[in-house]
């Protein structure tokens, strides 16, 4: 929904494979709704239209070098359509799936 702060719940399913006892890779999906929020002209997400919901690929690593130490990457790929439509006179971006 073009800029602002928004609030998102999500849930996904993300698995790892390890490549040896230090590096690991991942991979998967996760679904997310937006709860609410604001758009940077203000305006409630709760007053746009109900097309809130998101689908996005996960890839990843992460590195151990350390028993207790370590460091993950993870990218997450939208994978909904894409849909522009005007408020207000103001130009939003919706994600459809």
């Amino acid at each position: 929904p073009g800029s602002g702060k928004y609030e998102y719940g999500t849930a996904g399913i993300v698995l790892k494979h390890y490549l040896n006892q230090k590096l690991s890779i991942l991979a998967g999906h996760q679904l997310g709704y937006l709860l609410g929020g604001k758009t940077s002209a203000g305006q409630n997400v709760a007053d746009l239209p109900p097309d809130r919901d998101d689908l996005n690929a996960v890839i990843g690593a992460e590195f151990y070098p350390l028993r207790l130490l370590g460091v993950g990457l993870r990218y997450n790929l939208g994978l909904s359509n894409i849909k522009t439509i005007s408020i207000d006179m103001v130009h939003y971006i919706l994600y459809n799936i």
